[in-house]
């Protein structure tokens, strides 16, 4: 069955005119009659390739050099192009060298202004080589092929493209001043809310080059040069988190996180459609001034929900609200839960609960600080899996001493270990999940357990050795004995496992438990079956890596 996917928008707002800065990208082709430097008559030319802005110039690479001819072609095919990331470009600036065993000799340069009216935007286009050596053939020159690479003059404003050629959206950041030199993830992600699940709160992604769910950011790992951009995140309205026939609804929000900066932030919301004769629009910028390091929430939200269930019409409406910072908050938890009570509507049913993704940790010290409870004596572990249809799982939960030997485990064939201590269960009355036909929990006495006991790891596994597919994730929540939510963590990857661990609960020397996400996946082949070899594996695991070692620092803030 084929469902007709349409999307409406809705904007209530006045978009201004933009003046943004325009990214080029250009390849250095090929080389005319350049002179020559050795006693053969011949060169063996090779390009460095530099960008010069009002501040600086800085190096942005090099050709390959090209051994005996003054007829150098370096790159007929556009296969290597050089982008300057900095909007302030003043000048390219290509300096032809001829390769020397001892001193590279230089034969000339080429210098191009950007904002020059006559060069033919992606064309071929040859450029004289100031020398100051003779050249017998003719005039020397250099082939380049200069493209926009972003060019906002080019952007149409959003209300002028037809409703339903809208492909995606994306953001992207402008820094005035640029950020300095040197390598560097990128500085947006976003804040994502479940109206029909008590506000749950996540931020996707928290990794580079990470898609999650829909929401892509590309964050390169090149040395960068001084900067006036960020990379581009898009969010695909067709692979977001909508279910047919479900009236769950989303919001998102996006929010940038700077270190260290003094400056202002242009956060750039535009759409990318269908069909190339529609080109970008620009839904919506915010200037964002940051003094220092701080989290700043951008001035629109977005609401992502099933209109219609027969259609599975997806509605997109974007809603302005104030800029909100993380400084003015005790922690990015508290910044987080009161960003949800100011998006979600009013008749959400909120869970006040801490929200933690893979890469976050904390105390259950401090989480009871900030839900103003006591530290419950008796846990409950939710496994709210959503990736695995069709694949038997089990669930298992084992204890080790500070030596990592185990003390007593338990899983769904072993459903109680030490002295009830430990327990798996499967909950059948899907109270906790509305997705699916099972959930898994453990409930953990976590006061009752051995006083050698140091470390509980909580696993998840097929009950073969046979990979399956991880291509999402899930949640797994923490509850005290009277069902109050605790804390929400989520767990997300995608590729092929036979088992994965999500959490490892570590008593450390002052008696507080810290709670510590890890996704860890395990691929093993082997005539053992269950969660045997992935408890052995995540034995092996935390005693030989150096991951509590860190983490030991990074709960030293608790």
């Amino acid at each position: 069955m084929i469902f007709l996917i349409n999307f409406f928008r809705r904007i209530t707002y006045f978009i201004p005119s933009l003046h943004l800065f325009i990214m080029y990208k250009f390849y250095v082709v090929r080389g005319i009659n350049l002179p020559s430097a050795d006693l053969n008559g011949k060169s063996d030319p090779f390009v460095k390739v530099y960008a010069k802005t009002a501040a600086d110039t800085f190096y942005l690479g090099k050709t390959d050099v090209i051994k005996k001819t003054l007829n150098p072609v370096w790159d007929s095919e556009l296969s290597k192009g050089y982008v300057c990331y900095s909007p302030l470009l003043k000048e390219i600036k290509l300096v032809v060298y001829d390769k020397d065993l001892i001193k590279n000799d230089k034969l000339g340069t080429v210098k191009i202004d950007p904002q020059y009216t006559q060069i033919n935007f992606g064309q071929n286009q040859s450029f004289p080589l100031k020398t100051k050596r003779s050249c017998k053939g003719g005039e020397p020159m250099i082939e380049v092929n200069i493209q926009r690479y972003w060019d906002p003059s080019q952007f149409t404003p959003y209300d002028k493209f037809p409703v339903g050629f809208c492909k995606r959206i994306g953001f992207m950041l402008e820094f005035n001043p640029p950020l300095p030199p040197g390598v560097r993830n990128s500085n947006i992600s976003f804040l994502a809310f479940d109206k029909e699940d008590g506000g749950l709160a996540r931020r996707l992604p928290h990794i580079s080059n990470f898609n999650d769910k829909g929401i892509k950011i590309k964050s390169p790992v090149v040395q960068f040069g001084p900067s006036g951009w960020s990379p581009i995140a898009s969010i695909n309205f067709e692979k977001l988190d909508t279910h047919f026939l479900t009236d769950i609804q989303f919001y998102y929000l996006p929010i940038v996180q700077v270190e260290n900066y003094q400056g202002t932030v242009r956060l750039i919301c535009f759409a990318m459609h269908n069909q190339n004769q529609f080109p970008i629009s620009i839904i919506y910028y915010d200037d964002l001034p940051f003094n220092g390091s701080d989290i700043v929430s951008s001035t629109r939200a977005f609401h992502l929900k099933n209109g219609q269930k027969l259609l599975n019409l997806t509605i997109l409406e974007f809603e302005q609200r104030p800029i909100a910072r993380s400084s003015e908050y005790p922690s990015f938890y508290e910044f987080a839960n009161r960003m949800k009570e100011t998006i979600l509507p009013p008749d959400t049913q909120f869970f006040r609960r801490l929200e933690l993704d893979v890469d976050k940790s904390l105390t259950l010290n401090f989480a009871s600080q900030f839900h103003g409870r006591p530290i419950p004596r008796n846990l409950v572990l939710y496994y709210d899996w959503q990736s695995t249809p069709g694949h038997p799982l089990d669930c298992g939960v084992q204890v080790f001493d500070i030596n990592f030997k185990s003390l007593g485990h338990c899983h769904y064939h072993e459903p109680e270990a030490m002295n009830g201590c430990l327990k798996c269960l499967v909950d059948k009355n899907r109270y906790y999940d509305k997705f699916k036909y099972e959930t898994l929990y453990v409930p953990i006495k976590l006061f009752d357990l051995p006083p050698e006991a140091r470390f509980v790891s909580l696993a998840l596994a097929g009950y073969d050795n046979n990979p399956w597919p991880l291509k999402h994730g899930g949640y797994f929540r923490i509850y005290d004995d009277n069902k109050f939510e605790f804390m929400n963590m989520t767990a997300r990857y995608k590729g092929d496992v036979t088992g994965v661990n999500i959490c490892v609960l570590w008593k450390m020397d002052n008696g507080d438990w810290a709670v510590l996400p890890m996704l860890k996946k395990f691929v093993h082949k082997g005539s053992d079956s269950g969660l045997q070899p992935h408890f052995k594996l995540m034995r092996e695991f935390l005693k030989n890596s150096s991951y509590l070692r860190e983490m030991a620092a990074i709960m030293n803030q608790y």
